[in-house]
């Protein structure tokens, strides 16, 4: 799957994401890649969720080094009243065929996961079960990253410190009482239901 901008004749440009500056921003036509389970509720292996803080309120973040942007839940930018900024369309195609647009960013948001503060560009589009993807733009960032799946952390050095981040073990599907399912609903957080 890939996310690309259209051309002024409206069709999809898709271009590789090597011309994407080390900064994700545009170097010639922009285009990305993004992994399924970023848009669906599925984690893979080869992903880490974690649980961050983003303007004083607890946030869901999956680190997936199978997309090229950085992204946030679009919910967010309303309930947490956070400054974004109009960007060139993008257009998020997924595995399904349909495409996703993404025509705003959140620049320069503060993020803190663990107790280190990060300081990330953002693309705002609607995702399921995570509520902010950090991809390989911030990957790249980091500098060397040495990423342990089996044990689900990663250590990199960030502010001259080591630092290490341990994912959530404990990310399967639970149940949830009447009145936490009233606030999902109430809040737009529901992805998916399911009644037995």
């Amino acid at each position: 799957m890939f996310l690309s901008i259209t051309d002024e004749d409206g069709n999809p440009a898709l271009i590789p994401p090597d011309e994407l500056g080390d900064t994700g921003e545009q170097v010639g036509p922009l285009s990305g890649q993004i992994s399924l389970h970023t848009i669906a509720s599925h984690i893979a292996p080869k992903t880490l969720c974690l649980v961050g803080w983003l303007a004083g309120h607890m946030v869901w973040i999956l680190i997936d080094g199978g997309s090229t942007h950085n992204f946030i839940q679009k919910r967010l930018i309303t309930n947490l009243g956070l400054t974004t900024q109009a960007t060139q369309p993008l257009w998020v195609m997924v595995g399904s065929g349909h495409e996703l647009e993404c025509h705003l960013r959140c620049p320069d948001t503060l993020l803190r996961i663990q107790g280190h503060d990060f300081r990330v560009q953002f693309h705002v589009l609607p995702l399921c079960r995570a509520d902010l993807v950090l991809v390989v733009e911030w990957l790249k960032s980091l500098g060397p990253v040495l990423t342990n799946y089996s044990e689900l952390t990663m250590k990199f050095t960030h502010d001259g410190r080591i630092v290490e981040l341990k994912g959530d073990h404990n990310n399967g599907v639970g149940s949830i009482s009447v009145h936490q399912l009233r606030c999902l609903v109430q809040t737009n957080k529901v992805s998916e239901f399911f009644h037995l």
